[in-house]
């Protein structure tokens, strides 16, 4: 019988003195009350499914924070963020597969030029899990998940949760990357 693969939900921990950053699409979107997909900014750049309107590299501004990390978050988005050349450098050198970067521009509060990251999305895919009900943070496991779903990816989304294999949670830690988070795959959800 084979194995099954260990997966964690993967993130980056919130601190109120990490910098933080907006792309101008949404500042502006949400500023003249437009209400088109640009909007949806963090999602699109979230996924790499990179609209057509979409011109790089994608202008971001600074509006909290103080603390360079190795992720910057951008808003309340979750599933954004921007890596240092350093996180970059190190899923290069190591060939995870799942994730691509693209070109930004980040400008601090004095509209200074900030540099060392990169736009950071995740192209791995692996799915939905088989169930209707969101189980939150529960012991409960009511989410079941096919892995034939699975696309092979070191780092993958399943619906809206970024998920990595055991292989990229080990490399991160031993890095060190300083605001990676993992949550056991097993304490969520199951493989049917």
């Amino acid at each position: 019988m084979n194995e099954q693969p260990r997966f964690y939900e993967f993130g980056f921990k919130y601190y109120y003195n990490t910098i933080r950053i907006t792309p101008d699409i949404f500042e502006i979107a949400l500023r003249t009350g437009d209400f088109s997909e640009k909007r949806n900014i963090h999602d699109y750049l979230a996924l790499g499914d990179y609209p057509d309107w979409l011109e790089f590299p994608v202008i971001f501004h600074q509006f909290e924070g103080n603390k360079y990390r190795d992720a910057l978050g951008m808003g309340c988005a979750m599933l954004t963020c921007v890596v240092s050349d350093r996180l970059k450098d190190i899923l290069e050198k190591n060939q995870v597969t799942g994730w691509k970067i693209y070109p930004i521009v980040i400008y601090d509060k004095k509209e200074n030029l900030i540099t060392g990251y990169n736009g950071f999305s995740i192209t791995g895919r692996g799915g939905h899990f088989e169930h209707s009900d969101m189980p939150g943070w529960t012991d409960k496991k009511p989410w079941k998940y096919n892995l034939s779903n699975w696309d092979g990816s070191d780092m993958f989304f399943i619906g809206g949760w970024s998920i990595v294999t055991e292989r990229v949670k080990i490399l991160l830690e031993s890095e060190k990357i300083d605001k990676a988070e993992f949550r056991p795959f097993s304490e969520f959800a199951e493989f049917v």
